[in-house]
Formats: C-alpha cells, sequence, structure tokens
C-alpha cells in the first residue's frame, strides 16, 4: 500500500509530496505564511512513586479510585 499524505489544514489527502506542496502553495498560502512555529514537545512527567501501602489501592476497586472515594 502507497504512502497517504494528508494536508495539514484541511481534510484533503494527496498520493506524492509534490502534489501536497502544490495544494498548500495554492489553496492555503495565507496558512502558511501564518503557521505558528513548531512546538516544542511536553516535558516527559515523571511516574508517581508507588504508595506506602500496595494493599490500601486495591480494596475500594476502580470504582473508589475513580471517583475518590475516601
Amino acid at each position: 500500500m502507497s504512502d497517504v499524505l494528508q494536508c495539514p489544514y484541511c481534510v484533503l489527502r494527496f498520493s506524492s509530496q509534490s502534489e501536497l506542496e502544490q495544494h498548500k502553495a495554492i489553496d492555503h498560502a495565507d496558512a502558511a505564511e501564518e503557521a505558528p512555529p513548531e512546538a516544542e514537545p511536553a516535558p516527559e512527567v515523571e511516574a508517581a512513586a508507588p504508595s506506602a501501602d500496595p494493599e490500601s489501592e486495591r480494596k475500594g476497586g476502580w470504582f473508589k479510585r475513580l471517583f475518590g472515594g475516601s
């Protein structure tokens, strides 16, 4: 199966990079000029430290964990 390239500004798809570039230049010329700079990747979130009592997390079931019951 060949690669399909999605236009970042609309739902159109293209079979080659040159078709995509031409489409962006013609149909999205103003959007390409005003495009914001690439966003930096989000910093990695550190894993939460395991609780001191792992048995206490299992006692309420998923409903209690979901709604934070006491």
